[in-house]
């Protein structure tokens, strides 16, 4: 049985906020906020109120979208960080011309200084030989040698966002067949996801729960004395990889991200199908991928490698 009524969403006039509406389609949390700090902080520099007020959204032009861009770039915003606000700006206003609130988005490629796209953006990833010396380096020391290789080695093989690794629990892993599959319940995209763990990489973490003693809760776990057995968090395995990185002597800025880089670029020099790194590498659209191999062609065959003195 229906109730007799039910609350009704905001209506077509928009007369009031607009943000949780739109807020509304996002699956994930972390989305939601990160969207919900972009527009308030593009909106809050432009007008008074700071409203996202439909009579707001109408209001805002191609000029805005440039103006707001200056500002960024002239208050030392990284690059990325411009692309997510951008992105987020983008997004909502695509939104807002699907709803009728606005007759065209004004970010539009030919008018606005749009930041570069990921396709452009240079991939920092580590050697084939650079990424052997870290998992030795990781299986050496004497204290955290059993966890630090296993996590290295999730990082390098099942190309995992260290927000994802930080998330593992041994609960999360179990055999499809002769296969074990990690489940990931907190991706990006804001869905559960699977990804193959390679033999080598579950002897790794069965070696890690008979150490501790116990093949339940967190994967990686704390061995400092003020928090030992807690789970580490996603800014402890981002340091664990930039130690390991200065172990190895690298002196440019490592870490958990740049094992996924590697590993996905490893596996395309390695001759593995499109699809298939599309798939491990959980990603949205095909044209993220690509850039591992454009980036490679580029390197592979480039025009500079035909010069002849």
């Amino acid at each position: 049985m229906l109730p007799e009524k039910l609350p009704l969403p905001a209506t077509a006039a928009f007369a009031d906020d607009v943000l949780p509406l739109f807020l509304s389609r996002c699956r994930s949390d972390n989305t939601r906020r990160a969207y919900r700090n972009d527009l308030e902080d593009f909106f809050a520099l432009f007008f008074e109120d700071g409203r996202l007020s439909a009579e707001n959204v109408r209001r805002v032009t191609f000029a805005h979208v440039n103006l707001y861009i200056e500002h960024l770039k002239r208050t030392g915003c990284a690059e990325n960080t411009l692309r997510r606000k951008i992105s987020a700006i983008s997004s909502f206003f695509r939104w807002a011309e699907a709803v009728e609130l606005v007759e065209r988005s004004p970010v539009i490629r030919l008018l606005v200084q749009l930041p570069r796209t990921s396709r452009e953006r240079h991939i920092v990833t580590l050697s084939r030989e650079e990424a052997r010396r870290m998992l030795e380096a990781a299986r050496a020391h004497p204290r955290t040698g059993i966890r630090d290789e296993a996590l290295v080695r999730m990082l390098l093989y099942c190309w995992l966002r260290r927000s994802e690794a930080a998330a593992m629990d041994f609960e999360h892993i179990r055999k499809v067949g002769t296969h074990y599959v990690l489940r990931l319940p907190h991706t990006k995209k804001g869905t559960e996801e699977i990804v193959k763990v390679p033999a080598h990489c579950m002897a790794a973490l069965q070696r890690l729960a008979a150490f501790y003693g116990d093949a339940r809760g967190p994967v990686w776990r704390s061995f400092s004395n003020n928090s030992r057995g807690r789970r580490l968090s996603a800014q402890s395995i981002y340091n664990i990889v930039a130690r390991l990185a200065r172990e190895i002597g690298l002196d440019r800025r490592i870490g958990a991200h740049t094992l996924r880089h590697t590993g996905i670029t490893l596996a395309v020099q390695g001759g593995a199908p499109l699809h298939k790194v599309r798939s491990q590498a959980r990603h949205a659209d095909i044209q993220t991928t690509m850039v591992y191999v454009h980036q490679q062609d580029f390197l592979d065959d480039n025009a500079a490698d035909y010069v002849h003195l």
